[in-house]
């Protein structure tokens, strides 16, 4: 194994879960995510360089990202109701004190996740590369190909429809 491939998979390889978890929430599908996870750690191989090894899990999420969002358009893809699959919810994470906020930090269980699965794709990847994982605005803007301002609204919208789904759910199971 040359150099080259052992730093690379040095780096890389640790942040395959997260890049497994964050495909999933984009397709909703196990299979559809394996793949999409395989292609974009091909394509992190020919793009290797010093911009990957300045912030790998970056560079992996943002080729799963745009991987996943070809796959979704080029299928159609519709949003469904999925099972319960846990988010990591990871400790360090600053909370949020908007009230939408707390819909992600601080629900869990089959009904969040079912809530979360309906949102429409573009919801999910900014609510999960922001909540989750712990993006900044401007690292999600330049990943997603826009400005702060538009990931700050979508995330707004992206919160407040959660909420609304979780507040339906409730309703409905009472």
């Amino acid at each position: 194994m040359g150099e080259k491939q052992s730093q690379f998979e040095e780096l890389l390889l640790t942040h395959l879960d997260g890049a497994y978890n964050f495909a999933y929430w984009l397709v909703l599908n196990h299979r559809d995510a394996q793949a999409i996870v395989q292609q974009a750690y091909a394509q992190a191989w020919q793009e290797f360089g010093e911009s990957c090894e300045a912030n790998a899990r970056v560079c992996l999420l943002t080729l799963v990202l745009r991987t996943a969002q070809a796959r979704i358009h080029d299928r159609s893809f519709r949003s469904k109701v999925i099972g319960f699959v846990p988010l990591r919810h990871r400790p360090d994470s600053p909370r949020s004190v908007n009230p939408d906020a707390k819909a992600i930090t601080e629900e869990s269980g089959p009904s969040f996740y079912n809530a979360l699965g309906k949102l429409p794709a573009e919801f999910r990847e900014i609510l999960v590369l922001h909540e989750d994982e712990g993006w900044t605005y401007q690292q999600i803007a330049a990943a997603l190909g826009i400005t702060w301002e538009e990931v700050a609204s979508k995330l707004s919208v992206a919160r407040r429809r959660l909420r609304q789904e979780l507040d339906d759910r409730r309703r409905t199971e009472e």
